[in-house]
């Protein structure tokens, strides 16, 4: 319990690290494209350090399965995400 509180405030702090966008709580708001990365980048590695932890406390198969995917997947996410970020492609 105490390694997921400390997950979700180091999760926190990249979160807040992002602060040059709206304050608004961006599920709520309108965001610019690069608004919406700087925000999903850390709710992504969020799930990845979840996931991670929870490898260790889960017995079954198909759990282990999802969260190898997860992990997995929203890394390659993460990589895209950031790949933008710097790159900014344009819109067609």
């Amino acid at each position: 319990m105490i390694i997921l509180i400390l997950l979700c405030i180091i999760s926190f702090s990249v979160y807040e690290s992002f602060n040059n966008f709206n304050i608004e709580y961006p599920c709520r708001t309108v965001l610019s494209d690069e608004e919406f990365l700087k925000h999903m980048i850390p709710h992504h590695q969020m799930a990845i350090d979840i996931s991670i932890e929870h490898i260790k406390n889960t017995k079954c198969d198909i759990i282990m399965k999802i969260l190898r995917e997860l992990i997995w997947t929203q890394k390659y996410e993460v990589i895209m995400m950031l790949a933008e970020l710097k790159h900014k492609t344009e819109n067609m």
